[in-house]
């Protein structure tokens, strides 16, 4: 099943555990509400800046990407209308 290319997805139907899941890569990441099934409740994208040196170097900025996930964080418990106590563990990959 291919999923649809779009910045966040969103299902009504929530009942029991749920995990937080992360997923920082190099050039974006992803923030998801998974239920104990493994089924996608919402998910919500953003994208890491990568900064070039002049001297052929790349830097990245880790308090932005702090600051970005937990917005993403914040964004995706809100979306999923889950009671916060619903989510029972955090998983960062």
């Amino acid at each position: 099943m291919t999923t649809p290319p779009i910045a966040h997805r969103q299902r009504h139907k929530h009942s029991g555990c749920h995990v937080l899941a992360i997923d920082l890569g190099s050039s974006s990441f992803k923030v998801a509400v998974v239920e104990q099934s493994g089924d996608l409740v919402t998910s919500v994208q953003g994208d890491v800046t990568t900064h070039m040196l002049p001297n052929g170097g790349a830097e990245q900025d880790p308090i932005k990407w702090w600051d970005d996930i937990k917005e993403a964080a914040k964004k995706a418990i809100s979306e999923s209308k889950l009671p916060p106590g619903n989510i029972v563990a955090v998983g960062c990959v």
